[in-house]
């Protein structure tokens, strides 16, 4: 035990390191710092990501950030921009030098994460001068799931919450040591944390306070000796910092409203006396019911309450700057949820920033503590006590993050499979100049983010006929919709006729009046049957290549045809299932399977699956009415999963409804596009 204690008093910054890591590890931040931006708000981190990504194929101009949704300019451009944009651009420098990958904007966010982390640990340690509580203490900060969440994201909260962290410790360093530089620093990073987002100002607030507290005289901390000796020599470092906060901010307004957006990014309050009472109480149940939950476990907020109260009642004891600060921060947050009520309905990052406050509850206690009632530091008991309490808020945290990742929403299957189209949009021809209408939609850039494309989506307006037009004419070339969510039949009639691509569920079609090669583009033919042929027997179809037989050749029928003169006829009592092929298959390879069906009810059937018909399984079914019992297309296009164990799938037709339907011109197709 005591050569533990000595390695970690000689090794605490290293051992500070590897245990970030371990526990990262532990969150699976390996596997997630791969992922393009998903799950909870991946509408504002595909933002984010959009804006980054804009500057490394537009450019690089600082100043004119935009997005993929032509939201601006009469929806022509999408110049929109609402904190600094430094994080987006120093990430499309990566790109620029090493290629595009969502994973460099993770692992600057992550980085960043670790390095606020890090300077939490210094900054208990100037403070508590204990090894274990210094490092314990700062990873309480990496047992939040909502801090362990957005701390290896897209989204600008946790960077500016990192920075903020860097600019206190630096500051504190000033305080100890009364170096220039030190000061100087802290406002560097204070500034960079302002841009990011304006709510890590109130760390500032805090610190003019104590200068201006010193320079009228009102009140002497601790020792009594000035912490800003030259009082004019600090003006400068205040006034830098207050400048280029405010000049950004007025410049993004600016930048706004000269190019004509809808205000997306919120550069203005939101405050609690502009919402009705249903509207409130919605937060209140919101934040009771939901985010309080992903702040903290609500043992580690009972904990800071409980500090925090200690806090007040031993307030003659506490290092008064420190006090002064932590009641600062606590007047700037209750002002911060007054002004900005309504965002806490939806939104938990705005929490972030507020971190500040938890942060200085527990350095004041512990500072008391440490000077009044050293045995505690010291306990053996309380340590094992508090090891095990982070413990339980290390898998508590990892079964949200888990949760958060493995989370499906309804319209999820539509973006699962969008994130993966831009190499087979690459390959029917498509390219980042091409405008689109993503009819599915309603984030502003999720889908055209993953796509690389220009355009519109559902986040724009309602889209109807008139609206489709109105792009057409400012350009848009493409349309691309969910297959199941194809409802309306007049925009069905008029704009989805001109169908050129299928992967998965997500459809495209031109637009332009421009017909296109053979239907799907992307895929190579390798199995086709027109019914016309059977084998010697007349038990089984021939298909092309001839060496493939397909069975229920003796269901053949000639009343009824699309193509040639026969068909395919299952009765739906007696005859359930035909032409079944076993494709071979490679894990991660798209194909496309279609068949051709005419009923009376629309009832028929194109099937994949595997031979067991467990793990994995795709239907489409006619049910729509909508040929008005004509001749129907069904069709699939499917990817194998990557961890597929078996080398083939059975694709057939099927039909359990009871009633008769034909079938004719089934084919089997595989991609010509890599999915990688």
């Amino acid at each position: 035990m005591r050569k533990l204690i000595n390695i970690i008093r000689s090794k605490s910054d290293i051992l500070f390191i590897l245990l970030l890591l371990i526990i990262g590890y532990h969150y699976h931040y390996q596997e997630i710092v791969v992922k393009p931006p998903i799950s909870v708000h991946m509408w504002r981190q595909a933002d984010c990501a959009s804006i980054a990504y804009n500057y490394y194929q537009n450019g690089m101009n600082f100043f004119h950030p935009e997005m993929h949704n032509l939201m601006s300019d009469d929806l022509t451009s999408g110049c929109n921009i609402g904190e600094c944009p430094l994080i987006n651009y120093f990430v499309a420098i990566l790109y620029k030098v090493f290629g595009f990958s969502d994973t460099w904007y993770r692992l600057v966010v992550l980085i960043i994460y670790f390095s606020g982390l890090f300077a939490l640990y210094k900054l208990f340690e100037l403070f508590i001068k204990s090894k274990f509580w210094s490092i314990s203490l700062s990873i309480l900060f990496f047992a939040s799931p909502n801090l362990v969440y957005y701390g290896n994201n897209f989204i600008s909260d946790s960077p500016a919450f990192s920075f903020t962290l860097i600019g206190w410790y630096f500051f504190f360093r000033f305080y100890f040591q009364k170096r220039k530089k030190h000061f100087l620093f802290s406002i560097f990073f204070f500034t960079i944390a302002s841009l990011l987002k304006v709510t890590a100002g109130m760390s500032v607030v805090a610190i003019a306070g104590i200068y201006l507290i010193e320079l009228f005289k009102w009140a002497k901390f601790d020792n009594g000796k000035p912490l800003f000796e030259k009082k004019m020599y600090f003006i400068y470092p205040f006034l830098f910092l207050f400048v280029i906060v405010v000049s950004w901010y007025l410049f993004a307004r600016s930048y706004n409203q000269f190019h004509k957006n809808n205000g997306y990014f919120l550069t203005s309050i939101w405050p609690i006396w502009t919402m009705s009472k249903d509207e409130i109480q919605l937060v209140i149940d919101n934040v009771l019911n939901i985010w309080h939950k992903i702040y903290f476990n609500i043992s580690v907020l009972y904990l800071l309450l409980i500090f925090f109260i200690l806090n007040i009642y031993y307030y003659r004891k506490a290092n008064k700057m420190l006090l002064f600060i932590l009641f600062t921060v606590f007047i700037g947050v209750i002002m911060f949820v007054i002004l900005w009520f309504f965002v806490f309905t939806y939104h938990d990052y705005y929490v972030i920033n507020l971190y500040i406050l938890p942060v200085f509850v527990i350095l004041t206690f512990f500072e008391i503590v440490n000077r009044h009632f050293k045995y505690l530091i010291e306990s053996r008991i309380l340590r094992i006590f508090f090891v095990v309490f982070l413990i339980f808020n290390i898998n508590y945290t990892k079964a949200i993050i888990k949760e958060r990742y493995n989370e499906v929403p309804n319209w999820y299957p539509f973006f699962n499979e969008v994130k993966d189209a831009k190499p087979y949009l690459k390959s029917i021809g498509f390219n980042k100049n091409d405008k689109v209408i993503v009819l599915n939609d309603f984030t502003p850039n999720y889908v055209l983010y993953m796509i690389n494309a220009k355009g519109w989506s559902g986040f724009n307006s309602k889209i109807d006929t008139s609206v489709i037009n109105k792009y057409i004419k400012k350009g848009a070339k493409y349309l691309i919709a969910y297959q199941k969510d194809i409802t309306d039949s007049v925009i069905y009639k008029k704009f989805m006729l001109n169908k050129i691509g299928l992967l998965g569920d997500v459809s495209v079609f031109r637009l332009d009046c421009v017909k296109m090669g053979n239907y799907p583009m992307g895929y190579k033919e390798i199995l086709s049957c027109d019914m016309e042929k059977l084998n010697s027997n007349n038990n089984y179809f021939l298909a092309q290549p001839e060496s493939v037989l397909l069975d229920g050749g003796w269901l053949r029928r000639n009343e009824i045809s699309h193509s040639g003169k026969q068909s395919l006829l299952l009765d739906g009592v007696n005859n359930l299932y035909g032409l079944t092929y076993m494709l071979n298959v490679k894990p991660g390879k798209s194909y496309y399977a279609s068949v051709w069906t005419y009923s009376e009810h629309c009832y028929g059937s194109i099937v994949v699956n595997d031979t067991t018909g467990k793990l994995f399984r795709k239907e489409c079914r006619d049910v729509s009415q909508k040929s008005n019992n004509g001749w129907e297309l069904l069709e699939l296009a499917f990817t194998i999963p990557k961890e597929f164990p078996y080398k083939r799938v059975g694709v057939y037709v099927w039909n359990p409804s009871g009633y008769p339907v034909y079938f004719d011109d089934f084919r089997v197709m595989k991609a010509t596009f890599d999915k990688n």
